[in-house]
């Protein structure tokens, strides 16, 4: 076995993404298991070693029940490649909450017991200065004595600036509306990913439809999040933190230590707090008082909204069935139908790598973001998307009369180019003969052969003509070809005949040239 500076014996590989191979290990100077993150040959450079050294000094500071404690750091030559550095950590034993999240529904105070524990932990990570800024549920371990915040290896001193270029490291669905203009790292950027966290923890749900990362970082700058729906029991004060968190102003939202106070007092749960001396600003108190005021004003509304939603039908999460909806032990977190659910995405988190990359345009109607995809370092897992229901006056859905599926993978190529497969699936109940299917590709990217169809693209807006009938439950399978200036991104909003198409298993990626 493969041992790191004469002590870690590697044992058994736990995880991998683009920026790290994740391993059990054997100290053997202290005779303990422990976790090291060995960095890929891309952090082989003088510049990005020190980088990531003083970036676990950073997260060695931290001493904390619900933190994963850092260790050491070291280097590893790698042949040609020279060295690369490694981080050795707390080993947790347990579940990630994104694991829990896919097979378990949990009642509302084991979601908000979760969420006070990482808003702790953030708290006594901000109290030392530093920045996690990749809280998402793959980063949150549910351990038999409590819940710890794992991998600080991209965590960043308060005030530290993203000097990465055109890289932006963290996840696309929690990342702050702010860090795509440059601000500073802050607590309030890891408040944001907490509120995200808490509500999809309470919902299964982001906050905002999303096929893309193009989808969320529209989102994150330009869509305000959708209310909680009404849950039984659940203490106006946590939806109105929840709303406080999302906010799109960093000055607006609380800080960590008063969210955990307020998510601890609501569950039940005991949290360790830092000294609120140690804070930087006066972390018991409510934010500003516009952003207390806007969020008084959301709660009402939404108080106001409640009779009505509840005098339609049962509200999300009810059983239906006699007894007390508020039970702590009834599993009441709600599965929204007519809401986008990200599962298995690398939008969300079942792909650690970490970073991805932005190229910010200047358009004619603002500053738009795209997401490059091209330069992950691993294979992406398809999103799979609930697709979002019509709703009408009453509330109730909508059947529409068509509808299909997608899978859209596509290979960047030489020069540029890039070729894709997909297969379009009619999921209504008739044949469809004169079909045409449409969808919007990002900004740099053209098709130039759609299979033999009959093609038109304007703009972002590509629609392809059927050239022979598609019937009910058949497939059709075509092969792409196009140029892309920044890598190819996947499309989105595809419809078929005006019918929205969800992602099929599989979804939607793109596959990146092999390692040379």
């Amino acid at each position: 076995m493969r041992t790191l500076g004469r002590r870690y014996r590697l044992e058994k590989e736990l995880g991998t993404g683009g920026m790290a191979v994740v391993w059990r290990a054997q100290d053997l100077v202290l005779g303990r298991q422990v976790a090291v993150k060995l960095l890929g040959p891309s952090f082989s450079g003088r510049e990005s070693r020190e980088r990531i050294k003083a970036e676990a000094r950073v997260a060695a500071r931290l001493a904390h029940p619900n933190v994963a404690g850092v260790y050491d750091f070291g280097e590893s030559r790698q042949g040609r490649r020279g060295k690369v550095p490694y981080i050795v950590m707390e080993l947790v034993h347990g579940d990630t909450l994104a694991v829990r999240q896919e097979s378990d529904t949990m009642h509302w105070r084991t979601a908000v017991g979760i969420a006070a524990e990482v808003a702790a932990a953030l708290a006594a990570a901000h109290a030392s200065g530093v920045v996690h800024r990749d809280v998402k549920p793959g980063n949150i371990m549910l351990a038999r004595t409590g819940v710890k915040v794992v991998d600080f290896g991209i965590a960043a001193a308060v005030g530290e600036l993203d000097d990465h270029g055109d890289e932006l490291l963290g996840t696309p669905a929690y990342v702050a509306p702010e860090r795509f203009v440059g601000r500073p790292a802050a607590p309030a950027t890891d408040v944001y990913a907490l509120g995200i966290l808490l509500y999809q923890c309470l919902t299964g749900s982001l906050p905002w439809p999303a096929y893309t990362a193009t989808d969320l970082v529209t989102a994150h700058r330009e869509l305000p999040p959708a209310p909680l729906p009404p849950i039984p029991g659940l203490p106006d004060d946590v939806a109105e933190l929840c709303d406080q968190c999302l906010s799109k102003d960093p000055d607006e939202r609380p800080s960590s230590l008063y969210a955990a106070v307020v998510l601890g007092e609501a569950a039940g749960v005991a949290v360790t707090l830092p000294a609120v001396g140690s804070m930087e600003a006066a972390p018991l108190t409510n934010p500003a008082p516009r952003a207390a005021s806007r969020a008084a004003s959301r709660a009402a509304s939404r108080a106001a909204s409640r009779p009505a939603r509840r005098a339609a039908g049962p509200a999300v999460g009810d059983a239906g069935a006699a007894g007390d909806a508020g039970d702590a032990t009834q599993p009441v977190r709600p599965r929204l139908p007519h809401r986008h659910r990200l599962v298995n995405s690398y939008l969300s988190e079942r792909i650690s790598i970490g970073r991805f990359s932005i190229r910010r345009v200047v358009a004619s109607a603002g500053l738009a973001v795209i997401v490059g995809l091209a330069t992950l370092g691993a294979a992406v897992a398809g999103a799979r998307v609930a697709q979002d229901r019509a709703e009408g006056p009453s509330g109730a859905a909508a059947t529409p009369s068509g509808g299909c599926a997608t899978r859209y993978v596509a290979n960047p190529a030489s020069g540029g180019t890039f070729t894709a497969e997909m297969a379009i699936t009619n999921t209504g109940r008739a044949r469809l003969d004169a079909w045409s299917l449409e969808f919007a590709l990002p900004v740099g990217q053209r098709i130039t052969d759609a299979g033999g169809l009959r093609f038109d693209q304007r703009g972002e807006d590509v629609t392809l003509h059927g050239d022979r009938p598609l019937e009910a439950g058949g497939t059709r399978q075509l092969a792409l070809t196009g140029t892309a200036s920044a890598g190819p991104v996947p499309p989105t909003r595809f419809t078929l005949d005006g019918a929205p198409c969800t992602p099929s298993a599989g979804g939607t990626a793109v596959v990146p040239p092999p390692a040379r």
